[in-house]
Order: C-alpha cells, then structure tokens, then sequence
C-alpha cells in the first residue's frame, strides 16, 4: 500500500487558496514554507526530503525552490524542485522534468539568473507560466553522486534515474502524466527513451543531436580521445571548451552561463553517455558538409508515443540541421507520437542564452515552447 506523508507547499497553498484568493495565498504559502526547518515529502520508499540551509528553500519573484536528494539505483541524485501558486492551483497540475545538455555539470544549466534578463532562467520561465519544474543534476554531474565507473554510464541509465525522481514528485504533485525537457547530445537521447513511456505527457527538445554532428564536434570522433575516454570516468571541461558553442548572447548572460555549465567543483562530466556510448556506433564523414554520419542512432525515435517540439537553430556548426529532419521525420512513426520542428535562422546551438532569440516569454525560443506545452 502506497503511505504518502505531505508536508509541503501543495497543501498549504491548497488551504491558502480557498480561505484568502490566490493573491493573498501567494504571500501566505512563501511564509509558512520558509517559516517551517524541512519539508519531507514520502512515498513508498523513496523520500524526498528539502531542508534549510544554503541551498534549501529559495523565494524569488513569487516562486519557492526546494533542493532534493534523492536515492536512485545510479545512487543519490541532486534535484530542484520549482513550485508556484499558479503552478500549484492548476486544476491539471503539470511537471517538466528537465534534462541538461552534453557538456552540462549539472542542472544549474537551466537556473541562470542574470540582472535585466527575464529569459536564461529556463526553470523559472516555466513555474511563471504555470508548470512545475524539475532541474536535475545528471548521475555523475552537480551535487548528484559521482560514480567510479561512469564511464560505463549510458543514456538508458539516465533516463531510469530521472524516472526514479519524476514519478514520486509527480505522485505527490497528483500529476498522471509529466513533460519532458531537454538540450543537445547526452539530453536528445535520453529524452527518447522517456518518449516511450506512457506516463510522460509530451517532449520538448533544443538543439538535438540524431545520426549527424556537425563538423564542430570533431573532438567527439578524434580515435586517441576516444581510447582516454573509454578507460576514463570523468572529462574536464572549463571556459575555452565552451565558450565556441555560445552565439551572440551579451557578455553577462554568457559570463553567467558559463558558469552554470561548470557547476560545481570538479568541473568535469561522465564520459560514458556523453562520449562512450557514441563511439560505440559506427560513423562515416559527409564529404560535402563535414558532418559525421552515425550509421543507426544511438536511440531509435520510431518508438515514441507522445508529441514532441524539436527546436533547430540555423546554421548549427554544432549539431546538424539535417539530422533534426531526420530525427523529425522519424519521429513516432511506429509509437504514434508526432513531431514538430521549429528551425530558428540566425540562432545557435545554445540557442536560449542568444540575446536575439532567447529572452522572455515571447521570444523565438520560448513562445512556440509555451505554446507547445498549453496545446498538449
């Protein structure tokens, strides 16, 4: 028998509501949370548990954050769990599960606060507009445990342990069916295997990587690196690896950015879905576009069953433009799930840090995101 324990902002907000209306209800629920030392959220045997302290409980701008640890089978897993009363008062509660990027130390990715910008805070555009946010630091990335062997680490993986952390956080928010998040390589391919689960709701994906890369990849394939990294549990990255895939953001959204994609000390990711699962596939070289062609993908899209957005910037020296048609065509064709592709001109693989393209609600990256997500 499932027990379930709640002490948290769902029933105080719950209670709030229907005494006072929402707007009285927002101050009073940030007050009885930051006034409380923790909130324990339980289910069956896995306990999520958020406490004061540094990274415990946040307000900013009407939104409350809880920092999570939660045990999973690729061990503990560092989460941030953004909650609104606009999220809280949906009468179809909502939960995006957000994955981070290939060269992502964690889900600070998707929390870039950055002074006049409203757009580079992916989890708080979210929880804004009424949707639960889930920021996830990776196995092995973050605040997440780091495992010894991570480099045997694949996507499969990834995707088991984000399922361990959504389903009680989706249990516990009375959310049946949770979307899914996600930007470029180890993400697209995770992502794809949430795609055929019948209790994920719908997709969004950036950037994502499908049979190509393009030719700014290249270190990815380079056969000496690949033999170091097979062998090697963790890659170090730092700025000047980075700092090529940025477009045009301005200097302090790049500056914060960075920073988020370093996360925490040791800057460094698992090699084993970012790099060793690739180089288990077979590729050639595009003569004409310098891409490399992986011959089957690292995660077959034919299988999805739900709906899902696919945001394309172009030209993409990182990713492959051609290879998100090809994800787009194949997308659902045996699961049912349709896929609709966006390509943004002018926009670059990091996409949601351009200034021009990447800023507010109606911006060219977040408007057919939103709209997206109201529509399923």
């Amino acid at each position: 028998m499932h027990k379930l324990i709640v002490f948290a902002a769902c029933v105080m907000l719950a209670c709030s509501a229907n005494a006072f209306g929402q707007s009285t209800a927002d101050k009073d629920w940030r007050s009885s949370i930051t006034a409380a030392e923790s909130i324990t959220l339980a289910h069956d045997r896995t306990a999520l548990t958020a406490s004061r302290g540094n990274d415990g409980m946040v307000v900013d701008g009407g939104l409350v954050r809880l920092s999570l640890r939660v045990p999973t089978t690729q061990g503990m897993i560092a989460a941030r769990l953004w909650l609104s009363p606009r999220c809280l008062l949906q009468r179809d509660r909502r939960l995006v599960a957000m994955i981070p990027g290939t060269l992502v130390n964690g889900a600070g990715y998707y929390e870039v606060d950055v002074a006049g910008y409203r757009g580079f805070n992916a989890a708080a555009i979210l929880a804004r507009n009424g949707y639960c946010v889930l920021a996830v630091d990776l196995p092995g990335s973050g605040e997440s445990d780091h495992p010894d062997d991570a480099m045997d680490l694949r996507t499969a993986d990834v995707a088991a342990a984000l399922v361990q952390i959504a389903q009680p956080v989706a249990f516990l928010l009375g959310v049946s069916r949770w979307d899914v998040y996600a930007e470029t390589g180890t993400a697209t391919s995770a992502a794809l295997w949430l795609a055929r689960r019948s209790d994920v709701r719908s997709l969004v994906i950036s950037s994502p990587f499908y049979l190509r890369f393009g030719p700014a990849s290249a270190a990815a394939f380079d056969p000496q690196l690949r033999q170091i990294l097979a062998v090697s549990p963790y890659f170090p990255i730092d700025e000047t690896l980075i700092a090529p895939f940025f477009g045009t953001p301005s200097p302090a959204v790049q500056s914060a950015a960075l920073q988020a994609i370093l996360g925490p000390v040791p800057h460094a990711i698992p090699t084993g879905a970012t790099f060793n699962e690739v180089a288990e596939v077979p590729f050639d070289i595009d003569a004409t576009t310098g891409e490399f062609v992986l011959a089957f993908p690292i995660v077959d899209a034919a299988p999805a069953r739900v709906d899902a957005l696919l945001l394309q910037g172009s030209p993409d020296f990182v990713g492959s433009e051609s290879g998100t048609a090809a994800l787009a065509a194949r997308y659902g064709s045996t699961g049912g799930g349709q896929a609709r592709l966006v390509v943004i001109p002018g926009a670059s693989h990091l996409m949601r840090f351009d200034a021009a393209y990447g800023d507010g609600d109606h911006s060219a990256v977040w408007a057919p995101i939103l709209a997206f997500l109201a529509a399923h």
